[in-house]
């Protein structure tokens, strides 16, 4: 079926980029070396940044959101929560959130209103949609 003949395509590509035969990738390969440790300096320091949120979960820092670092009652409080920030980053996405939940926008709380006109979410025809 297809989802085979992806998962032998995905194998062909996962050989080919850690095992280069073409020598199209093997005349690549140490530009390919050299960005990756630039890429690498850049996001640890990116990461380890003492004024982002994701330098408190790095066990290197000791930071004080792992989970070896934070309490029962913490861990238990957090179940059955999103495990992403995609609603809390996204405007879009906290516009669909709304829309989904409450089947209804809340024009008064301006999440991200001139996105969704150009994304056309105010002249979709659906029952239950409301305008609060």
């Amino acid at each position: 079926g297809k989802s085979s003949e992806k998962m032998l395509l995905f194998a062909k590509l996962q050989d080919e980029l850690f095992h280069p035969k073409l020598d199209t990738n093997k005349e690549t390969d140490k530009y390919a070396r050299q960005f990756g440790v630039v890429f690498m300096k850049a996001m640890l320091q990116e990461l380890q940044d003492p004024l982002k949120v994701t330098s408190k979960y790095l066990s290197s820092l000791d930071g004080k959101l792992l989970h070896e670092n934070t309490s029962l009652a913490e861990h238990e409080a957090l179940f059955g929560k999103k495990a992403v920030n995609d609603d809390a980053e996204r405007t879009h996405g906290a516009g669909s959130r709304q829309i989904q939940t409450y089947t209804c926008v809340n024009l008064g709380k301006g999440f991200g209103v001139g996105h969704a006109k150009i994304q056309g979410d105010f002249s979709r025809e659906k029952d239950g949609f409301l305008y609060c």
